[in-house]
């Protein structure tokens, strides 16, 4: 994953007063790694610090939506005590090579600190 693009919008409450909600532009650095082994996804998350977390370890749950021609989407749940706490959606267009682009939503509710909704693009990279 390269040239990561993201906006997002933060929603008032928690450590974020009225007037710091809102379109916000930012930018993160990470890896984001789609597993398909012995027909299981899992995502692997490295972040800018180089810690690797698996969703499927962090307690999300991943649902296939489509996977056909090189598009890949899907879908992955976190919850705490049974409630939807975060849900987030890729969407993966790629080649052959695993060369092309994702597309991602993440919506982060129940927090005491901040709920936001995020859009990132990024460029993808297939294995070398």
């Amino acid at each position: 994953m390269r040239k990561v693009r993201w906006i997002c919008i933060f929603f008032p409450g928690g450590i974020i007063p009225a007037d710091k909600s809102g379109w916000q532009k930012d930018g993160i650095s990470g890896r984001i790694i789609l597993n398909y082994i012995n027909d299981e996804l899992d995502l692997l998350i490295k972040d800018a610090m180089g810690s690797t977390v698996s969703t499927k370890q962090k307690g999300g749950e991943i649902f296939l939506i489509q996977a056909s021609g090189g598009f890949i989407a899907l879908t992955v749940v976190y919850k705490n005590e049974g409630q939807v706490i975060t849900t987030e959606s890729y969407a993966f267009q790629i080649d052959r090579r695993g060369d092309g682009m994702v597309a991602w939503v993440a919506i982060r509710t129940a927090s005491a600190m901040a709920n936001k909704m995020s859009l990132m693009t990024a460029q993808c990279r297939g294995p070398r």
